[in-house]
C-alpha cells in the first residue's frame, strides 16, 4: 500500500453518486454537502514500517529505564528521568503521595495520567504514529486494519461479532493479528545508500564531520542500541 486515505474510513463505500443522499453512505459527508474526489479524503504517504520492530522494542527498555527511576523516587522527592541518554524533564513524588508530571516532557498525556492500583503514572513511551500515541506493532496492526481496510480483529471487537455490519465475523483472528505483527516486527532497519563515486563519498563524509563540529549532532542522538539484557 503506497499510501492511506485519511478521514476516508467514514464512508462506507465511496461511490461518489449524486442520487445517494444518505450521509457517509457513499457520496454526501456529515454536513449534507456532496463529497467529491478532492474532499472525501486526504491522500498520505503511508509511514515506512522497515526497522518497525526496533523502533519497539527501543521504546521498550527506555520506557523500562524511566520506570526504574519512578520506582526509586521516595515521597517528597524528584528525579530527572533521562533514559538511553535522552532527557524526558523531572518527575516529582508529592509528600501526599501523588506525582507531580508538570516538569515531563516528550512523553504523551495518557502516559502521565494516574493509573492502575498505584496511581501512578506509566512513563510508557508510544513510538508509533505521527502523534506518538500507539504503543506496539499489536495495537498498530488492529487500528490499520480497521481503519483503512474495514477488516475487525476478534481481539478488539470479540469472536462472533459483526461490527461493522458487513455480513461477516471473525474477520481477523489473533493468529492473524500475531502473524502480521511478527512480519513487521522482523522487517530490517533501512540501511544507507552512498554513491561510489568518489567525490561524492567524500563529500558525505566531510558533511558529516562538519555536522558534528557545529554542534548539530547533540539533539539527536546518533545511536540508540539495544540493551541485549533488557529484552522485554
Amino acid at each position: 500500500m503506497g499510501n492511506v486515505f485519511v478521514l476516508g474510513q467514514r464512508f462506507d463505500f465511496a461511490t461518489l453518486d449524486p442520487s445517494d443522499r444518505v450521509e457517509v453512505e457513499g457520496a454526501m459527508d456529515e454536513l449534507g454537502n456532496s463529497a467529491t474526489v478532492r474532499t472525501i479524503a486526504d491522500s498520505r504517504k503511508t509511514v515506512g514500517m522497515f526497522g518497525s520492530g526496533y523502533i519497539e522494542m527501543l521504546a521498550r527498555q527506555i520506557t523500562a529505564g524511566l520506570e526504574a527511576i519512578r520506582d526509586a523516587t521516595p515521597p517528597g522527592g524528584a528525579r530527572a528521568l533521562v533514559s538511553k541518554g535522552i532527557s524526558f524533564g523531572t518527575l516529582r513524588h508529592r509528600g501526599d503521595g501523588t506525582w507531580d508530571t508538570s516538569q515531563v516532557v516528550g512523553i504523551p498525556w495518557p502516559s502521565l495520567r494516574p493509573s492502575g492500583a498505584k496511581q501512578y503514572p506509566s512513563l510508557a513511551i508510544r513510538p508509533l504514529h505521527q502523534a506518538g500515541d500507539v504503543i506496539s506493532l499489536r495495537e498498530f496492526t488492529n487500528n490499520a486494519f480497521d481503519h483503512h481496510h474495514g477488516i475487525q480483529s476478534e481481539e478488539r471487537f470479540g469472536v462472533g461479532v459483526d461490527a461493522d455490519g458487513d455480513g461477516f465475523v471473525n474477520e481477523l483472528t489473533r493468529a492473524d493479528v500475531t502473524a502480521v505483527t511478527l512480519f513487521q516486527a522482523t522487517l530490517p532497519p533501512p540501511g544507507r545508500m552512498i554513491s561510489t563515486h568518489p567525490e561524492v563519498r567524500a563529500a558525505v563524509v566531510n558533511g558529516e564531520q562538519q555536522f558534528r563540529e557545529i554542534g548539530c549532532s547533540t539533539c539527536p542522538i546518533e545511536r540508540l542500541p539495544l540493551d541485549n539484557q533488557g529484552w522485554i
